[in-house]
């Protein structure tokens, strides 16, 4: 999806809303359902092979999510994005669309306790084992990685430490690999802080996983949490539907 560029605050207030030309609601509308009527049998055998162009049911995409989705990839210079029901729902899409039983996961250990309890105690039961680096041995990051490293997790700035990684210099040694760097942007946000634009925009792999993701977990009950990949974004779909990590209704209908 080619984007055109423009200033955060316009991707604010624009992006995911084309009211150009239009006679159309100042404010993004509410989309109240779960289930959309589709105009006639081929347009539901496009859904069936995969065209998400067109809505069938609420747990796979709703017009006001996708209106929210829109903004945040705008913001992040994303191809796409995807909006989960918490921060540790888009951790674990992640984990689980990238990684399988016998993987290996290498996290920086200076990280939300959340996350180091889901890759300690939750993903090592499937399977999936996870190394701990300290933060000062991240200069020489590629000395953990194995042949079963298929992601590298971060957080910068961390929280509260405010500690800061060079996303530049850890995601060029893990795509030596060919291994996929997630980065939690919890901190910073993308109004501070780009991850895509830090080593990996340019980066694609074969397969079409995810190449950076970012996950944002902000302090706001009206806040959605955010799982963000820079290729192919739509890789934890399934995992989300089928585990849950989509949006609650009262998060879909922006009810606080």
């Amino acid at each position: 999806m080619k984007r055109v560029a423009h200033s955060d605050s316009t991707h604010c207030v624009h992006a995911g809303e084309d009211r150009h030309g239009r006679n159309a609601a100042l404010t993004t509308e509410i989309t109240q359902t779960s289930v959309f009527a589709l105009k006639d049998t081929e347009q539901l055998r496009k859904y069936a092979a995969g065209d998400r162009s067109m809505f069938l049911y609420g747990r796979y995409g709703l017009p006001t999510v996708k209106a929210a989705e829109a903004k945040i990839a705008a913001l992040e210079g994303a191809e796409d994005c995807v909006l989960t029901s918490s921060g540790m729902a888009a951790e674990m899409a992640i984990a689980l669309s990238v990684c399988k039983a016998g993987d290996e996961i290498v996290s920086m250990l200076d990280i939300y306790g959340g996350t180091r309890n889901l890759f300690r105690d939750v993903l090592s039961r499937c399977g999936i084992t996870t190394k701990f680096v300290p933060f000062g041995d991240l200069a020489k990051i590629s000395r953990h990685f194995t042949r079963k490293t298929k992601m590298l997790f971060i957080e910068t700035p961390t929280n509260p430490t405010l500690r800061c990684v060079n996303i530049d210099a850890v995601a060029a040694e893990a795509h030596k690999r060919g291994i996929v760097v997630v980065v939690d942007n919890t901190f910073a946000t993308p109004i501070l802080q780009k991850p895509l634009q830090h080593g990996a925009i340019e980066f694609r792999r074969a397969d079409r996983l995810p190449v950076v993701a970012r996950i944002e977990d902000p302090a706001n009950p009206r806040g959605a949490r955010v799982l963000e990949c820079f290729s192919n974004c739509r890789v934890p779909e399934p995992t989300l539907s089928r585990g849950g990590g989509v949006l609650s209704g009262v998060g879909r209908f922006g009810v606080a």
